[in-house]
């Protein structure tokens, strides 16, 4: 538009410029772009540790990191200078064996994994000793601690949400499915749209974040839903189709893990719409108070699976160039 044509602005066109800018400063709300100080993994140092396909990390009250290796179907414990410290657990269906691990969780000195084709969770303390398990209902995909329990999502079912006491004992569920038919029959349900990770801030509210929703959740303490917000504008979020037996998704991922601290929650999400199959491209960390308000965003140069963070570490896992652990300076 020249110059001279300016006039033909109408106040509806303002509207939409102003919104555009609106958009863009809301994504961009205070970008930061971190310094990555270490690396831990597969290089040519044989003294590191061989990740095959970590997917979680937790930091530990001794300062040891503690990194999900589903590759390996065990946990390992490393230092943050990249010392290897021991194996938790490993491939098996017996007292402290796994399937399929999908999450981990680390409380009182204990550490708690999740099996989700074993429908299990298990108890270890830190130096690597089994304690006991107890069995969880079908498909658990994520779990966080609330109110000295354990909240699952669950991908299939008759509830989404479950809390599950300590002993194994369920109380409180969310999401009922009302139909026997919908119970029984995979094809009826729509497992792509409860692949839920979770973060909690232990007694009063519940976030979650989905593999392949654009939005956050927040329960209360009763597993009512009170509040949701998109995650991202500008993010596509991906097809779910359904074919005679059962759902695919035509699409990326979206969110691959959240973490509550200091009354924060920090939700990880791929920022390039790639390939699904794809693990290039860059993520972002958005945090978020309390009630969802977008509060920092931060650029991570890498596509990280899973993190964890504190005031001012975050700790994350690759699989490019090769398996590892990504150490960055807030």
């Amino acid at each position: 538009m020249a110059i001279g044509e300016m006039r033909y602005l109408t106040r509806p066109n303002i509207h939409v410029l102003f919104y555009i800018i609106l958009f863009i400063f809301a994504e961009s709300i205070d970008a930061k772009e971190l310094t990555k100080i270490n690396v831990i993994g597969n290089n040519n140092d044989d003294s590191e540790p061989k990740f095959y396909l970590p997917t979680k990390v937790i930091l530990g009250p001794e300062g040891n990191l503690y990194v999900l290796d589903v590759g390996n179907t065990n946990i390992k414990v490393v230092t943050t200078k990249g010392d290897y410290v021991r194996t938790i657990g490993g491939p098996g269906q017996g007292p402290g064996e796994f399937k399929e691990p999908v999450d981990i969780w680390i409380e009182d000195n204990n550490l708690w994994v999740l099996d989700h084709s074993q429908m299990k969770i298990s108890l270890f303390n830190l130096r690597g000793s089994y304690i006991f398990s107890f069995a969880v209902e079908i498909m658990p995909f994520a779990f966080t601690f609330f109110n000295n329990s354990f909240i699952c999502s669950h991908v299939i079912g008759e509830n989404f949400l479950i809390e599950y006491e300590l002993t194994g004992s369920t109380s409180r569920r969310s999401g009922s499915l009302t139909s026997y038919d919908d119970i029984m029959d995979i094809s009826r349900q729509n497992p792509f749209q409860r692949m839920a990770y979770l973060a909690s801030d232990r007694g009063n509210n519940i976030f979650i974040s989905y593999l392949y929703k654009n939005k956050i959740d927040k329960y209360d303490n009763n597993l009512n839903l009170i509040k949701t917000v998109k995650l991202s504008d500008g993010k596509k979020e991906p097809l779910i189709h359904k074919n005679t037996n059962m759902y695919y998704v035509e699409g990326t991922e979206i969110s691959s893990g959240i973490n509550y601290v200091n009354e924060t929650i920090y939700v990880l999400w791929k920022k390039e719409n790639s390939d699904q199959l794809d693990s290039s491209g860059n993520s972002v960390i958005t945090a978020f108070d309390d009630e969802l308000n977008k509060i920092e965003s931060m650029n991570i140069p890498d596509c990280l699976k899973g993190f964890t963070i504190t005031d001012s570490m975050l700790y994350g896992t690759v699989e490019d160039p090769y398996p590892a652990i990504v150490i960055y300076k807030r």
